[in-house]
């Protein structure tokens, strides 16, 4: 850790609580309105929260379990716990209340924080834990309203966390049911280190939208929460369909799964938001001249991702392009005038890139958003690298964009991957398809299971993921 860098999450969070003190931390619908929560009165919210747990006996180093949906009482719940230094074990609240009350006892939980009021009155009567309901209602006993204490009751707490402790412990969607007790055991430093890194490749700014459309319980809503923390962005918390939150919010930087976006590109390709049968056929036109606009011209820059050790343009191929791109460009351009705008309007009119990861990136997205002057930043998110490995990296000054369609980007700055077949390292042949191991300062400390393995003597972690490297370093998922 260099100076000046916080040791916790807790101290990232209030120092960038006091930087940004005026600025919007956290958007968020209610009913049908649109409501904002400042970086000032964020802190004093979590600040009291903390100061309740602490004098209700949440100790440095206490594991506490937390069960919602995505709101800002999570936010409050999560950043209260970080601040407290105790250590969050955040679960999936589709899980089946006897399986979280089984895990509660296998994962020793010291308190609990859960959204369904059952599964509290559950918890505390079966494991006799101090439970807490995930409310702000005043009128209500045991919610998070009623933990309001004095700040100075909680002591020096997130100061005695050292960069080496741990800060959370996460499970990925394949536990669902906890079968595999699995639980990724990630310290404050590697959280940090990966926060640093990740934020090195986006030129985010403090004034900049952050739509979230991940859960905060998994690695990747965690990633989203904690990037727009760290670069004093607006986050905005959605909990309903995208195109319908970008015309609420009016989101800059939105982040989602790819089958979000595959579901998107299919609503307008099939004409669901289009007036009739000609618009439909009109527009999907534009998309498939636009497609093809889009592949051409990334021919012609020389910017392509080659994946075959051999794969050179002829003179002829070039030909063609130009030929192709010289006929296919003016209906792109055509359909740019009549489409392009109201398409950009559906998604709010102010989006400019969009963060994806956790699965292969069909090219089409890459064009289609292309067409509507998104970036689109895949990147290769991995709960045991806390959270992403490699991203594509939008170009700003003194950078230039890494920006390969199909693929999930270069490695983070500090990252490291390998292509494993067979035993040997094929890293270095384009398109030789392996299994991915990963290298760097944030990779997780274990799992819970200490029988598990988790990296070798080398420090590689082996992902049982697929996937190639371009001559350029990009990664590919397969």
């Amino acid at each position: 850790m260099t100076a000046g860098t916080p040791s916790s999450i807790g101290a990232l969070f209030l120092d960038q609580c006091d930087i940004y003190a005026d600025a919007t931390a956290l958007a968020f619908v209610d009913k049908t309105d649109v409501k904002t929560i400042s970086y000032a009165r964020l802190a004093r919210i979590v600040k009291e929260m903390a100061g309740g747990l602490a004098a209700h006996g949440l100790s440095s180093g206490m594991r506490v379990l937390i069960v919602g949906g995505n709101s800002p009482e999570w936010v409050f719940s999560y950043f209260a716990v970080q601040v407290c230094g105790g250590i969050d074990v955040a679960l999936n609240p589709e899980i089946s209340p006897a399986t979280i009350v089984a895990a509660v006892r296998r994962l020793r939980i010291g308190m609990a924080i859960v959204e369904d009021p059952d599964l509290a009155e559950k918890l505390r009567k079966v494991t006799g834990i101090r439970t807490y309901r995930m409310s702000w209602k005043r009128d209500q006993k045991g919610n998070l309203s009623s933990l309001k204490k004095s700040f100075s009751l909680l002591g020096p707490g997130f100061k005695r966390r050292h960069p080496d402790d741990t800060a959370s412990i996460l499970f990925k969607k394949s536990d669902l049911e906890l079968r595999d007790p699995g639980g990724i055991i990630l310290k404050h430093k590697a959280i940090l280190a990966n926060l640093d890194a990740f934020g090195s490749t986006l030129p985010t700014l403090e004034n900049d939208r952050f739509l979230l459309r991940l859960p905060l319980w998994h690695s990747s809503g965690r990633l989203g929460l904690l990037t727009a923390l760290s670069k004093g962005c607006e986050l905005q918390l959605s909990r309903d369909d995208l195109v319908d939150d970008c015309m609420r919010m009016q989101p800059t930087v939105a982040m989602t799964r790819p089958e979000t976006l595959a579901d998107l590109y299919i609503r307008i390709s099939q004409g669901r938001d289009s007036s009739g049968v000609i618009s439909t056929l009109l527009l999907r036109g534009y998309l498939w001249f636009g497609t093809q606009s889009m592949l051409l011209l990334g021919h012609l820059s020389g910017q392509k991702a080659v994946f075959k050790p051999a794969e050179r343009q002829s003179v002829f191929d070039l030909f063609l392009d130009v030929s192709l791109l010289v006929v296919f460009l003016p209906f792109k351009m055509i359909g740019d005038a009549l489409f392009g705008a109201r398409l950009r309007k559906r998604l709010g009119g102010n989006l400019k890139s969009v963060l994806t990861g956790g699965a292969g990136i069909p090219e089409r997205l890459d064009f289609f958003l292309g067409m509507l002057g998104i970036s689109l930043l895949a990147g290769y998110w991995k709960t045991e690298a806390a959270h992403v490995i490699s991203s594509r990296i939008l170009e700003y000054t003194g950078q230039r964009s890494r920006l390969q369609p199909g693929t999930v980007g270069p490695p983070l700055p500090g990252a490291e991957i390998k292509i494993v077949q067979a035993g040997h390292d094929v890293s270095h042949t384009p398109g030789a398809i392996g299994e991915i191991m990963i290298r760097g300062d944030f990779l997780f400390s274990g799992y819970l299971d200490p029988a598990r393995a988790s990296v070798d003597s080398s420090g590689w972690f082996y992902t049982e993921d697929r996937g190639c490297l371009s001559d350029q370093g990009e990664l590919r998922i397969i």
